[in-house]
């Protein structure tokens, strides 16, 4: 089911990759002044409402599932923190089962440049700027090789499927 949410998204009119997320630069403000271990209640409030806000805009970002997951179980809130917590598994499983991600012909498909990153962080491994390897694909190289793999290689071609006609291409 969350494969077809994921990569069904790609489909739908509020899919805009390529349009910045203003919202997610304020998340990261917020999360950079927040005391991690004992936030403010108000602190949690404005990251959910700010959150929340760059949610609509990318509802399968892996980082925004991981904050939002993080601000409600700070806030008590277990319900909300569970599902989102299991929105970001299914997200990354996903994101997994799309191919090996080893080699450039079995890359994982995503349907956002930051998924990808997105995902080599939620695995805690540290990673350097990524090296585009064909029109279509990225690799992502390792700070660290990890068990003999260098990095992973992602997909990223189903961003360009609903590129705006006055976009043009660095």
């Amino acid at each position: 089911e969350m494969h077809y949410l994921y990569y069904g998204y790609a489909y739908m009119p509020e899919y805009k990759p390529l349009d910045n997320n203003p919202y997610l630069t304020r998340v990261m403000e917020i999360m950079a002044k927040i005391a991690i271990e004992e936030p403010a209640v108000g602190d949690l409030d404005e990251l959910v409402m700010t959150a929340m806000q760059s949610y609509e805009r990318d509802p399968f970002s892996p980082q925004i599932l991981n904050i939002l997951a993080y601000a409600y179980g700070a806030l008590g809130d277990k319900v909300r923190e569970k599902a989102f917590y299991e929105r970001l598994n299914g997200v990354l499983a996903v994101i997994a089962a799309s191919g090996d991600g080893l080699k450039e012909k079995s890359p994982m498909h995503i349907i956002m440049f930051s998924h990808g990153t997105d995902f080599i962080a939620a695995k805690n491994i540290g990673y350097r700027k990524g090296q585009i390897m064909s029109r279509t694909v990225e690799f992502v190289p390792f700070d660290v090789p990890q068990n003999k793999v260098k990095g992973y290689y992602f997909d990223y071609s189903r961003i360009y499927w609903n590129k705006p006609d006055n976009y043009t291409f660095k």
